[in-house]
């Protein structure tokens, strides 16, 4: 189960557009980004969003977000879904965030957050995956009602969220 919405009050998701894309690939770093904001994954995210705009109907919910602390705006990491729902309502989702942020419960309220959005917009199932080594993200999904499934084909830890009806 996601984090209840009084605990998740210290972030915010802020879509990432086009422009804010092209600064991270450029390396244009923006007043509001925190010192270890962009990471290599926020790189990967901006590259595939640049490379593959979204339609201009498509619905914001599956497209990427910058993770923003709401007390001072700062732009600390990044999450989302890495394509819409497949036929089954599925989606994949992924998420990462500055080092100097880490330890501080701001992933786990941005996945729940995200979650959320998911689930109000319909999908069935939230996928993640995670090194085995990454404990840290581990705990982020199970804090937020993911079970843990196995091994994929590519060695990763295999997670899955059921939105509730």
């Amino acid at each position: 189960m996601a984090l209840p919405a009084a605990r998740r009050t210290r972030i915010a998701l802020r879509p990432l557009d086009l422009v804010s894309a092209h600064a991270v690939l450029e390396g244009r770093r923006s007043a509001d980004w925190s010192p270890g904001y962009p990471t290599a994954g926020d790189r990967d995210i901006s590259r595939f969003l640049t490379d593959r705009p979204p339609p201009p109907n498509a619905p914001e919910v599956f497209n990427p977000y910058q993770i923003v602390v709401s007390a001072s705006g700062t732009v600390v990491g990044g999450i989302g879904c890495h394509r819409p729902p497949d036929e089954t309502g599925s989606v994949e989702i992924g998420y990462g965030i500055a080092p100097e942020w880490r330890n501080q419960g701001l992933t786990t309220e941005a996945v729940g957050v995200l979650v959320d959005r998911l689930a109000a917009a319909g999908v069935a199932r939230v996928t993640a995956r995670t090194a085995p080594t990454n404990l840290a993200s581990q705990a982020v999904l199970r804090r937020n009602g993911f079970t843990e499934g196995g091994i994929g084909h590519d060695g990763f830890v295999l997670w899955t969220f059921v939105p509730r009806a």
